[in-house]
């Protein structure tokens, strides 16, 4: 066994006679290395992306979601608790309402899904005053501070480059609502122009048969005006006082505040016209709301800021359903890093989101869980279930995480296992120039095969040493490639590598290489190395020694 690997190194050694192929093994083991390389780079940037969105996924949601079958909500969610809160593993539980809403801003409005929390457990489960680049999560409960923060805080300091910008895109946004204003005008004045022609018909009539009553009323001896005591003429001028309603509080003006539309001029919704319940008269402060960076874009708002949140559910009117609308007061603005959840997310105290929805009072969407380890969430989920199961609760469904995200997280793994594939190409195509060099050499070596199989070398020797050269080649070829990968994963992860967060998202390449996909890749090049010199190998072994030796 020992002759055949110095032969198989021998024949792997430059010769001014063997220097074809001798390059082509250094241009195959490059090709290796290259493939190996690629293969690690591209499988931890993969891994890095994963991790990533992982982390910010679960940054905002928990690691268990409790709900009713169904996913319907919860009706007693205060005794799920009690239960959940002794569960081993757990480390949090909060139970969360969730409905998809519309808000406005005096200049836009957008989808949102608005998710009611309770302060005092959300710091458990959550990392959302983490993600908070502005505000505090404590002003949902005192929305006033954010009002103040506002007032008192000085204005943005700007270069003369960012003040003539800034006025470029003001110009341009009043030069689109002049547009949109002059289109809405004549459109207004179409529908009330046709209305007063209506109108006018409709008074002429009146006035008509005000004159055939009257004629009438002269014949039988009645008062002419008895008939129609208003003058048609002369607008009624109404009092709600007179008809037992309360008096409207004074423009937004009068106490301090802009000019908002009428929905959100009403600042609070509990008492008649915004009035605090048990204060007649006293204005109640705007429940707070934190949104997220991309919704905050989207509305152009800021921290104290007001906006209106509408609802489809609303009371029936004369007409049909009417939406629920209330003003909320911006009181902080978080960053997830995920797209989804700057641009949709909206929080508000669990209370609020009750009294606004109209739902009954303790009823939850579900509970959200974590636990003490992300790896241990099936586990907990089993032990909470058991556990609810003993205290008597059983209609209810616990999801873990990668439940929730199945199908993003699938997609994920498909796409690694698709790169993992690709890529192994480009090792296979380095294996091709294996097979062409061994084919090379046993050409080239016929001579000394031949002597070999005289001298009493047996056709599985002869087969072992360039099994032994192409085995050489692949192994080296990984070990180097697999130097060159972790090096540059390595480097990403010490220095990192700079991407545009506006486009990207993120400010650098994530990178997470497990051991077991570097392992892998390793076992799979030497695999696909050694398979390629099977048939060199073979055509070798059954190399005739007369039909080397003829021609000597």
């Amino acid at each position: 066994m020992r002759y055949e690997w110095l032969i198989g190194l021998r024949y792997l050694r430059s010769t001014r006679r063997a220097a074809v192929p001798s390059l082509i093994s250094v241009i195959s083991m490059g090709g290796v290395a290259v493939g190996v390389a690629t293969l690690l780079v591209v499988l931890a940037v993969l891994g890095g992306f994963e991790g990533d969105l992982r982390e910010k996924i679960l940054g905002t949601k928990a690691h268990l979601r409790v709900t009713a079958p169904g996913e319907q909500p919860l009706p007693s969610p205060r005794e799920v608790l009690d239960v959940l809160d002794r569960v081993p593993g757990v480390v949090g539980a909060a139970p969360f309402i969730e409905s998809e809403l519309l808000v406005s801003s005096p200049t836009n409005y957008s989808g949102m899904i608005l998710r009611g929390i309770d302060l005092g457990r959300v710091r458990s489960t959550s990392d959302l005053e983490e993600n908070l680049i502005r505000g505090q999560l404590d002003w949902l409960a005192t929305p006033a501070a954010a009002r103040e923060l506002r007032d008192r805080e000085p204005g943005e300091s700007m270069d003369h480059g960012e003040l003539q910008d800034r006025i470029r895109r003001l110009l341009d946004e009043t030069a689109e609502l002049e547009a949109e204003i002059e289109i809405t005008r004549r459109m207004l004045d179409d529908e009330f122009g046709e209305r007063d022609r209506d109108g006018d018909r409709l008074l002429d009539r009146l006035r008509a048969i005000d004159a055939r009553e009257g004629d009438r009323g002269e014949q039988q001896g009645e008062s002419p005006t008895s008939a129609f005591p208003l003058d048609l003429d002369e607008p009624a001028e109404v009092h709600p006082e007179d008809h037992g309603m309360p008096a409207l509080p004074g423009a937004a003006e009068d106490h301090g505040m802009p000019a908002l539309p009428r929905a959100m001029e009403r600042d609070g919704a509990d008492g008649p016209a915004g009035e605090a319940p048990g204060r007649p008269g006293a204005r109640r402060e705007a429940p707070g709301i934190i949104i997220g960076s991309q919704l905050r874009e989207a509305l152009r708002v800021d921290v104290g800021d007001l906006v209106n949140v509408v609802s489809p559910d609303g009371d029936m009117g004369p007409s049909g359903p009417v939406p629920r609308s209330r003003p909320f007061r911006v009181v902080g603005i978080f960053h997830s890093g995920l797209y989804e959840f700057d641009n949709r997310m909206a929080f508000v105290l669990f209370e609020e989101a009750t009294r606004f929805l109209n739902l009954p009072e303790g009823e939850a969407s579900g509970i959200e869980v974590r636990a003490a380890h992300l790896s241990a969430a099936p586990q907990v989920a089993r032990a909470a279930r058991s556990a609810l199961q003993e205290a008597g609760v059983e209609e209810v469904q616990i999801r873990d995480w990668q439940e929730l995200n199945e199908t993003l997280f699938a997609a994920l793994a498909l796409e690694k296992v698709v790169m993992f594939l690709i890529l192994s190409i480009i090792i296979l195509v380095a294996s091709f120039a294996i097979v062409c060099m061994l084919i090379v050499i046993v050409i080239e070596k016929s001579r000394e095969i031949a002597v070999l199989r005289s001298m009493g070398a047996s056709r599985a020797g002869v087969l072992r040493i360039f099994l032994v050269e192409g085995g050489v080649i692949g192994v080296a070829g990984t070990l180097a490639g697999m130097a060159l990968g972790l090096g540059v994963v390595a480097s990403l992860q010490v220095f990192g590598f700079p991407l545009d967060p506006e486009v990207f998202y993120i400010d650098r390449l994530p990178v997470a290489l497990r051991t077991s996909e570097a392992v892998t890749v390793g076992l799979a090049s030497v695999t696909i190395s050694v398979l390629a010199t099977l048939y060199p190998s073979v055509q070798a072994a059954r190399l005739d020694p007369v039909a080397g030796l003829r021609y000597d």
